[in-house]
């Protein structure tokens, strides 16, 4: 019996399941090395459990999903659990976009710059407090998002 051709749905699934973001972390300067292996240790353990994959080097990393496509669910999951790391101080994290390559370096936009990306501190009380609604449900991870700041590209001066 001859075989079908796979339909268009999966095939587009399957595309999806391509897409990344960039996450690089800011770590307290005196961090020391074996704190710094800690959180990275700590970050795979996370990333297995949720079904992510990360590659890339010690502070800077493209997050994909392992049998699914990533969402923004898995963006605000992972800065919730992020901003309760030690030693970690600030967290940028990239839009989602399709995977070009396979390099692991920063996404880039179609004229060369970093794609915009969500920043935040740790410390800072309006993390806090957004933290403590996210946890208790209160609002959506596309709401979280947008608290933050939204998405922001880096402004380089000539």
């Amino acid at each position: 019996m001859p075989r079908r051709a796979e339909s268009p749905p999966r095939q587009r699934r399957a595309q999806r399941a391509d897409l990344t973001f960039a996450l690089e972390l800011q770590v307290r300067p005196s961090l020391s090395w074996p704190e710094g292996r800690q959180l990275e240790r700590r970050l795979q353990d996370y990333a297995e459990a949720q079904g992510l994959r990360i590659e890339g080097t010690q502070l800077r990393h493209l997050v994909s999903a392992t049998d699914r496509p990533v969402s923004i669910n898995d963006q605000v999951a992972l800065i919730d659990w992020l901003v309760d790391q030690p030693g970690l101080v600030g967290v940028r994290v990239g839009a989602i976009s399709p995977r070009d390559s396979e390099e692991d370096d920063v996404p880039l936009d179609e004229e060369g710059a970093p794609q915009a990306f969500v920043q935040l501190r740790t410390c800072d009380l309006v993390v806090i407090g957004l933290t403590l609604l996210y946890r208790c449900g209160r609002i959506a991870p596309a709401l979280y998002l947008q608290i933050l700041g939204g998405y922001v590209r880096p402004v380089h001066l000539h």
